[in-house]
């Protein structure tokens, strides 16, 4: 096998999931499957062991094969050896596998082995037991409520030196007594997520005409795909402390950029999305007592000495997530150079362009300068807790009110019948959260933007078009063309060239999309076919909706 051969195999078995302990089903279609599989494996092989609890394990590794295989064919699951099913398996034709291979501590690339169904898998779930998306459930004493502390350990670099990383790991909260004090709350807070989850559960959340091929995200050659299973979400805690972080993790629309967003449907409804516009760094400015929007006005990532456009906005998000985030520069320097390098196409632009970091954090730091102090200052798990909170007060509102809603950190997904609704609550938790969050007793306002799919958005695109014999564009017609101050700018002919242009461009993805709606999409017709046959009143999560609005 040549080098070439190795690598593109190497690239596909990057393509993988690890293996998701909570699936399961209560649908009686999943159980004879499984015993049927079970039977016919133990009949043809020798393996010992509980007979129940290797059930459980076929039932759950059977669904999730069958899930990854619904998001992407192509795709892997990583698992840890030392089963007798796996080997198993592969000997009877049901799975491919990659073997996996451990390196010792002190060096680098280890890797798991990899399995994924082959078609008589397949066609054993699909036409002989006609399993569905629809049957694929999680385990109902998932927990939704999860600390993560830090762990140090030793690893060697490319350079074989020693170092010490810092690497997350899960607690186990409900053994250490320190966290006593802390049980009434995550009781609390548990109901109300396990509420959340049964009404997202019994929401249909869906989008027509899913690309087979994946959805394309702004880095154009990287695709994603999408399993419209995974709504069950968990409220995430760092550091050892359930006063940093909190946010909801797990929805798949996380994974969507937002122009995918506005495409989703909610009980085959339309949906807007709203969102708070640069809340971390109005949150700062109100510990100073300024109020960003009423006294500073300017789009926070507008720096006057960079590029104006789209591109460098989206970088200098990156900045602010970075500099707040990290305990010094140096490391802030590193978490965004790590972002460019790992979406080189997305950030191809700036690689190409040998951006001066150091010189743009400068600029930054100098036009937020009353905030300067929270740069580089580990402050942004803070903002995070901060705006998990109001995450949760808009999430419980909505979920008390049997509204469901989709949270994606700061930003919200609701029906379009449910706008002015969400925008009162989001307005009113960013007040109540405010004054939790400070001690000064300030004030901010909050700015709420909103993108909807029936209201193309209109961005302002800078291009150069040349036709003919190209030549350089004299400076004095830059000069002139960045005088220009009316919203549509105007074209500037010259023989034989098409000169630098700036104009309002619609978004004919949009349109394209809008064409494609008029079509048939028979796949999510049957989903939604589907998920009507599920039984609403069964109770996966404990608190039914009724015990809920009982005890909230």
């Amino acid at each position: 096998m040549d080098v070439k051969e190795k690598l593109r195999k190497a690239k596909l078995f990057d393509n993988f999931s690890h293996f998701d302990v909570h699936r399961w089903s209560s649908y009686p279609e999943v159980k004879v499957a499984t015993d049927q599989l079970y039977v016919h494996l133990k009949t043809n092989n020798k393996f010992k062991g509980n007979t129940q609890i290797q059930k459980k394990h076929l039932r759950v590794l059977l669904l999730d094969l069958f899930a990854n295989w619904l998001t992407d064919p192509k795709k892997y699951i990583a698992i840890y050896r030392g089963n007798d099913f796996y080997d198993i398996l592969l000997k009877e034709g049901y799975i491919q596998m990659y073997t996996g291979y451990f390196k010792p501590e002190n060096e680098d690339g280890s890797k798991k082995t990899r399995i994924k169904v082959t078609s008589k898998l397949i066609n054993f779930l699909v036409k002989t037991h006609q399993l569905s998306q629809h049957m694929i459930e999680r385990a109902p004493n998932e927990e939704c409520i999860i600390l993560r502390g830090i762990k140090e350990r030793k690893i060697n670099t490319k350079t074989g030196k020693p170092r010490k990383t810092k690497t997350s790991e899960q607690i186990d909260y409900t053994k250490d007594k320190k966290y006593d004090n802390y049980i009434p709350l995550i009781n609390k807070m548990r109901k109300n997520v396990y509420a959340y989850n049964n009404l997202l559960r019994r929401t249909l959340i869906d989008i027509p005409h899913i690309p087979k091929e994946g959805i394309p995200t702004r880095s154009k050659k990287r695709k994603i795909h999408i399993d419209l299973t995974k709504k069950f979400v968990a409220r995430i805690f760092n550091n050892n402390s359930f006063q940093e972080g909190g946010r909801y993790f797990g929805g798949f629309w996380q994974r969507l950029s937002s122009k995918w967003r506005k495409r989703i449907r909610i009980n085959d409804h339309k949906v807007v999305e709203i969102d708070y516009s640069g809340i971390h760094i109005v949150m700062l400015y109100a510990k100073k007592g300024i109020d960003y929007w009423s006294d500073i006005k300017t789009d926070p990532y507008h720096i006057k000495e960079l590029e104006q456009s789209e591109r460098m906005r989206d970088l200098l998000k990156v900045v602010l997530l970075s500099s707040i985030n990290a305990e010094n520069r140096a490391k802030t320097k590193q978490a965004i150079q790590h972002e460019i390098n790992w979406d080189k196409d997305l950030y191809r632009w700036s690689l190409s362009k040998k951006l001066d970091l150091n010189d743009i954090l400068d600029k930054f730091v100098s036009t937020h300068a009353p905030i300067k102090e929270y740069f580089f200052s580990g402050k942004g798990i803070e903002l995070q807790h901060a705006d998990s909170r109001i995450a949760e007060m808009v999430v419980n509102h909505c979920t008390r009110h049997h509204i469901p809603v989709l949270c994606i950190h700061d930003s919200f997904v609701i029906e379009q019948k449910h706008k002015e609704l969400l925008q009162n609550i989001m307005n009113k938790s960013f007040d109540v959260v405010l004054k939790e969050f400070l001690t000064t007793g300030g004030i901010a306002t909050s700015k709420l933007k909103i993108e909807e799919y029936n209201q193309p958005k209109q961005e302002s695109v800078r291009r150069v078009l040349k036709i003919g014999n190209a030549k350089p564009i004299p400076q004095d017609i830059i000069n002139q063309l960045n005088q220009i101050t009316s919203e549509k700018r105007t074209v500037i002919w010259k023989p034989k060239m098409k000169m630098f242009i700036d104009f309002d461009k619609r978004n004919v993805e949009d349109d394209d999309y809008d064409n494609l709606l008029r079509k048939k999409d028979n796949e999510y017709t049957l989903r939604k076919k589907l998920h009507h046959k599920i039984e609403w009143e069964r109770n996966y999560y404990k608190n039914s909706y009724k015990d809920y609005m009982k005890e909230v």
